[in-house]
């Protein structure tokens, strides 16, 4: 119940009529007008928190996953049509531009991610500036000594004006970065569109290529993917009347493309060369020994397609491919060592007297 004051008044006579109990008014809070700002605060915040469209986490973190494209699919081979070449220019344009559009999305999303961490920490502060206003108290509890509404409002207004320019101005700064992220992400979409298309164009292309270099039987593919020129199986070989068959062509092109990645140099001529020479020493006869020249007789028989020795196959032989009834390994083994002795297989004595229209010479 309301508390009540004797009120005096007096009459123009001058005379003070008797006391009367008159009902008080209520000591005025600072209560309502905090109240008020905070609910104005919160509906503001509102206002702006429906007004933003969420981070496009999922869409984002999609796109920042790179994208794979094999580097087969971009290296130039003898086999590539002009069209192909185009293609191939044209994806590994496609790959450099969408690095560079994925590296932008990265920085822009970090950008709005710092925005909106900013803007949240911003809002917080506005929070506990106006709940402190009315003399440092928290706004939700009852002052022990009432401010009068407009005291309460003049303590209120001035951090609540700084409070909002602060969350005002960190708001801008959540829509720059909102509306760059946004349009980062288009820009990403477009170029993973666009590499994602020259990828297709260029594996197809390829794949036509290496078809017709197949069929032909002039190239083979190996394990790895790559196209190596060999022996087309028919081919007659200088010097005698062998023709190359399917399966040494094959082992040929295994064996230099074997050799090439491993740093031996690439001769014009070198499956035909080592044709040449696999027929002329050999007959195309993998397990075959010699048991009657000189080095049988100081117990150290050639083998094999290339017929090397022992100590020389051991010493010319790749680390991977040690095995001496092993077809590539023959001929890597025989390849490298003519290039150690010959500088190449063109200088062997037997390809180069074929070649100059004498007869096979053994190396």
């Amino acid at each position: 119940m309301a508390a009540t004051t004797a009120v005096v008044t007096t009459d123009i006579s001058g005379q003070a009529p008797a006391a009367s109990a008159v009902e008080a008014a209520p000591a005025p809070s600072s209560r309502p007008v905090v109240q008020a700002a905070l609910a104005a605060r919160d509906k503001d915040t509102a206002s702006r928190s429906t007004a933003r469209s969420a981070l496009p986490a999922a869409t984002v973190s999609r796109l920042l996953r790179p994208v794979a494209v094999p580097g087969a699919l971009l290296a130039a081979r003898p086999i590539d049509s002009a069209t192909t070449r185009t293609a191939k220019a044209g994806l590994a344009s496609a790959r450099t531009a969408e690095a560079r559009t994925r590296a932008t999305l990265q920085q822009t999303h970090a950008e709005a991610t710092a925005a909106h961490r900013a803007w949240e920490q911003t809002v917080e502060a506005q929070t506990r500036s106006v709940a402190s206003a009315a003399g440092g108290r928290p706004a939700t509890e009852a002052a022990t000594a009432p401010l009068t509404p407009s005291a309460a409002a003049a303590a209120i207004a001035v951090p609540a004006v700084r409070a909002e320019t602060a969350t005002s101005l960190a708001d801008d700064r959540r829509t720059t970065a909102d509306a760059a992220l946004a349009d980062a992400v288009e820009a990403q979409q477009r170029a993973l569109d666009a590499l994602t298309a020259a990828r297709a164009q260029a594996t197809t292309l390829t794949d036509a290529d290496t078809r017709r270099a197949v069929a032909d039987g002039s190239f083979v593919v190996l394990a790895d993917g790559r196209v190596v020129r060999t022996v087309r199986p028919g081919t007659p070989v200088i010097g005698n009347g062998h023709t190359v068959s399917p399966q040494l062509s094959r082992q040929i092109g295994e064996a230099l493309g074997l050799l090439y990645a491993n740093g031996y140099p690439q001769g014009a001529q070198d499956a035909e060369n080592l044709a040449i020479i696999i027929y002329n020493e050999s007959g195309g006869d993998v397990g075959v020994v010699n048991t009657y020249d000189r080095n049988a007789a100081a117990g150290m028989p050639s083998f094999g397609l290339m017929q090397t020795i022992g100590p020389t196959f051991d010493a010319f032989a790749l680390p991977t491919r040690k095995e001496r009834n092993d077809p590539v390994a023959q001929i890597m083994a025989g390849a490298r060592y003519a290039q150690a002795t010959y500088g190449g297989l063109a200088g062997v004595p037997g390809v180069k007297s074929l070649r100059g229209g004498g007869p096979y010479r053994p190396y």
